[in-house]
């Protein structure tokens, strides 16, 4: 009877002993899984975080469009309500700001070709991006605003403050990716389009180019 019981004993010792390092092969096992795919994962992450980034970018580029579309539309408009001429780089950044927040001061009048305007999209009086906008190919009737031009609006991250003086007017490459990589000098989004206001004189101008000036 003795024996039999310590028989027992020791075989159920020996099955705890097995247990227990099963469980930490286990954790190893999954330790080593966790480190394996912990990388990837992070590269993942951060890609949909510069894809997101991107959208709100093209979105940032369109709106402007728009805006300027708009004031087109209902006439009365000033040179000094149009983005200014151009066609480089930005090498500065205005010092106002465009924010859904009261701390807003953006008016944009007399931008100069070379700035950057500073946009907050989430409120917190932070600039979240840099936006360049500019018009080229300008016609229209002596004296008067022009009539149809091309704007072209280039949507920059707001990490690319960092870098005036050394930007690309090529919009930046999205790639599986770690880092933020082309996008500290590059921007997410470029938008380039023809705007026109339909008034007799203008539409005159745009029928008959001899009519028009540059």
């Amino acid at each position: 009877m003795r024996l039999q019981q310590l028989l027992f004993e020791r075989t159920k010792s020996t099955e705890q002993g097995l247990t227990l390092i099963e469980c930490l092969m286990g954790i190893l096992i999954l330790t080593s899984i966790l480190v394996g795919i912990a990388p990837p994962l992070g590269i993942v992450v951060a890609t949909r975080v510069q894809n997101r980034r991107a959208e709100q970018a093209q979105h940032l580029a369109q709106a402007e469009i728009d805006r300027i579309r708009v004031l087109v539309a209902q006439r009365g408009y000033t040179n000094a309500d149009l983005p200014p001429l151009g066609t480089d780089a930005p090498t500065a950044i205005r010092s106002k700001l465009r924010s859904p927040a009261s701390c807003s001061t953006e008016d944009y009048q007399n931008i100069s070709a070379n700035e950057l305007m500073q946009v907050d999209v989430n409120g917190d009086c932070q600039p979240d991006f840099l936006v360049q906008s500019l018009l080229s190919n300008t016609q229209g009737i002596a004296g008067q605003p022009p009539g149809r031009f091309t704007m072209t609006v280039r949507v920059y991250a707001g990490s690319a403050r960092n870098n005036v003086g050394s930007l690309s007017t090529e919009q930046a490459s999205l790639k599986l990716a770690g880092g933020e990589g082309s996008q500290r000098t590059n921007p997410l989004a470029v938008v380039q389009t023809e705007i026109f206001a339909l008034d007799s004189n203008n539409v005159g101008c745009i029928l008959n180019s001899s009519l028009c000036i540059e």
